[in-house]
């Protein structure tokens, strides 16, 4: 965890109304996908209601990912990226 994480979850915390806990995992979240090189990125959550908000996924668009609420589900992503040249990002 950096500074710039904390500081980001700071501001998510009050712009999306998040609790502290989720508002840093979600600064994480857009750090990783901002640093990534994956073509295919996956967050795998397993309580639909934290993140299952447009105003908080809108955001993460821009980084071609993917949310899914249960890891089968995820896990499918997994299996039909084996096989190309491109693996799948996870954040679980």
């Amino acid at each position: 965890m950096t500074v710039n994480i904390l500081t980001a979850a700071m501001r998510y915390q009050s712009e999306l109304d998040l609790t502290p806990q989720y508002a840093i995992v979600y600064a994480s979240v857009v750090d990783h996908l901002s640093k990534s090189s994956q073509r295919q990125r996956c967050f795998i959550k397993k309580n639909s209601q934290d993140f299952n908000n447009r105003d908080i996924q809108d955001p993460l668009d821009r980084y071609s990912w993917t949310i899914k609420f249960k890891f089968d589900a995820g896990l499918g992503i997994t299996n039909l990226s084996c096989g190309t040249k491109y693996t799948t990002d996870f954040i679980v």
